[in-house]
């Protein structure tokens, strides 16, 4: 039989993991650019992309602590009697804010996402101009 608390924690751990990935590789991807963008004056054109994507990652590293502390509530409640449903409302507390947090990390790559695909119809209708050589 399947042990519900294993899988469950498996579930988080990937969602927490897809989260950190989406957001760092997004990261990563646009500040590999980042010489380039410069060499055509568009760093500041991906500022807000990068920022959202950084908020994503500290957001996605803030669910691993709540998804331990609720895992650790869950512990506790099948060790100390009399106290399991205390302690099975704090552990689904701790779950609660741990989704929110992964929610909202993922809502920080679709900004960041969304904002660089606003930026990129605007720079394709709007080329910069090249500075003039001396």
């Amino acid at each position: 039989m399947a042990d519900y608390r294993e899988i469950s924690q498996e579930y988080a751990k990937s969602a927490i993991g897809a989260a950190m990935l989406i957001n760092t590789g997004a990261s990563v991807a646009v500040l590999s650019q980042v010489a380039e963008l410069y060499k055509l004056d568009l760093l500041s054109s991906v500022v807000w992309s990068v920022m959202a994507w950084t908020v994503g990652v500290v957001l996605a590293a803030l669910a691993w602590p709540t998804a331990f502390l609720s895992s650790r509530f869950v512990d506790k409640s099948e060790r100390d009697q009399g106290m399991e449903r205390a302690y099975l409302e704090v552990s689904n507390r701790w779950m609660a804010v741990g989704l929110i947090l992964v929610f909202a990390s993922i809502l920080c790559f679709a900004r960041g996402a969304a904002y660089m695909v606003a930026q990129s119809s605007f720079i394709s209708e709007h080329p910069p101009i090249p500075a003039a050589s001396p």
